[in-house]
């Protein structure tokens, strides 16, 4: 008898964990004094805000490295945990066999009195060992990065005057330091997901910290993207000072500004209607390479939300699956499949799955070049999600956004998402044989 707990996957953990508490220590002088040299002669209301971020950025820094060197230290503690565990039950099994074996030579004895057989652990002490097992630990690693403002509403009345080159230095310095940031973020999730799955053993508590790293980098990204708008104004200014009122009307607020809103988050956890969550997302303005740069666990509700425009799931279905190419184990995780009650594909099915939907994508792209006399059409990932503990997709031959004519063929039994071959050739044929009948419309078929 033995328990769920890998050693390795705990080691794992353990290092990736660290490294990240470091390497966000590490980066708290850089990011210091880049904020700090940005700062020089830059005053006005974007002063304050630019000021506010960067506390905010250094803060939850601070809190995220604690976070993850108190993670591996759990780690730590729960691999010890574990070998008590395992060596106890090992001890009992030992005594087990010993104790039978001293049973067994008792039986004969009593059955042969003038046998000279006598146990070998006669007149030895032999304890039975605890049959207490050892508490599991609890594991809780709780992270939510916090919004940062960036409304150039907070920037308040009278004019702002910053040294766009300085701005443009901390550009560059920031985005560097996210990049390794971005890896490390990475490391993490992958170490966690090869932890829970491997260490069942442990309890789990509040455990936020993987997609709070991922979005405290994202914020990261985004002030890096709001302050490369503020330096460009004031380039074209020539290092003066601009009137707030301008810089306001310059600013555009970044996609993760308003996935940070009441309402996206509304849209997210499901509280509007098909009809409510068109209506709100075509408000938005949003393109394809706003929603690409969402987090993953975004862009898995987007990939499928009823609502939203094809476009808009395709960007996110095809991101997300690039993702998960990446990080297979992370993603299972993310999308449910380690959820032993559904009865869930396995993880190696989970890989072949997305490396088909991915050739199939960059196979029917190809072929669609032919289509429409030649002039192409596009390929859209649709539908793309755990339905039922089952890896489902749609790839739409045509624009399910503007077709005037749409068409769905329905996969048979046994079918999967690892060979789509087929039924993407089906679509294509139909969807030539359709355009031969009437050149002047236009047709997506799913």
């Amino acid at each position: 008898m033995t328990i769920a707990f890998d050693d390795g996957a705990a080691d794992t953990l353990i290092t990736a964990a660290t490294n990240a508490a470091d390497v966000l220590q590490d980066q708290g002088s850089e990011r210091r004094s880049a904020a700090e040299n940005a700062a020089d002669d830059f005053s006005g209301g974007y002063a304050t805000l630019f000021a506010s971020a960067c506390g905010i950025e250094a803060e939850d820094r601070g809190r995220l490295s604690g976070v993850l060197h108190s993670l591996a230290e759990q780690a730590s503690d729960a691999k010890t945990k574990a070998q008590e565990e395992k060596d106890r039950l090992a001890a009992l099994a030992a005594w087990e066999e010993r104790e039978a074996a001293r049973v067994e030579q008792q039986a004969i004895a009593l059955a042969n009195p003038t046998s000279a057989l006598e146990s070998p652990d006669a007149g030895v002490s032999d304890p039975k060992p605890s049959e207490i097992p050892v508490s599991p630990p609890t594991i809780s690693a709780a992270f939510d990065a916090q919004s940062r403002t960036r409304s150039g509403r907070s920037g308040g009345g009278g004019k702002s005057s910053a040294d766009p080159t300085k701005l443009s230095t901390f550009v560059t310095n920031s985005r560097g330091m996210n990049n390794r940031l971005e890896t490390e973020v990475v490391a993490v999730q992958n170490a966690w997901a090869g932890f829970v799955g491997a260490c069942s053993w442990v309890s789990f508590g509040t455990v936020s910290f993987a997609t709070g790293f991922g979005r405290m980098v994202s914020e990261n990204k985004a002030d890096a993207m709001w302050v490369e708008r503020i330096a460009d104004q004031f380039e074209k200014a020539g290092g003066g000072g601009v009137l707030n009122s301008e810089l306001n009307k310059a600013h555009k607020s970044t996609v993760l500004d308003i996935a940070s809103g009441k309402k996206f988050k509304d849209l997210l956890n499901g509280k509007l209607s098909p009809e409510e969550v068109a209506e709100y997302w075509g408000s938005l303005g949003l393109t394809a390479k706003n929603v690409e740069s969402l987090p993953p666990e975004t862009l898995l509700k987007l990939a499928s939300m009823s609502g939203l425009p094809a476009w808009a799931q395709d960007a996110a279905g095809q991101e997300f699956v690039d993702y998960a190419l990446k990080h297979p184990e992370a993603a299972y995780n993310m999308m449910g499949f380690d959820n032993p009650d559904i009865d869930p594909i396995s993880l190696e099915d989970f890989k072949t799955q997305l490396a088909g939907i991915k050739t199939e994508i960059n196979d029917a792209t190809k072929r669609s070049k032919r289509l429409n006399g030649g002039t192409g059409d596009v390929v859209q990932l649709v539908d793309f999600g755990n339905h039922d503990g089952v890896l489902a997709a749609g790839i739409s031959i045509g624009d399910l956004d503007t077709a005037t004519n749409i068409g769905v063929n329905v996969s048979g039994m046994n079918s999967s998402a690892k060979d789509m071959t087929n039924g993407d050739k089906a679509a294509h044929e139909l969807h030539k044989a359709a355009y031969r009948k009437d050149p002047g419309s236009s047709y997506a078929v799913v």
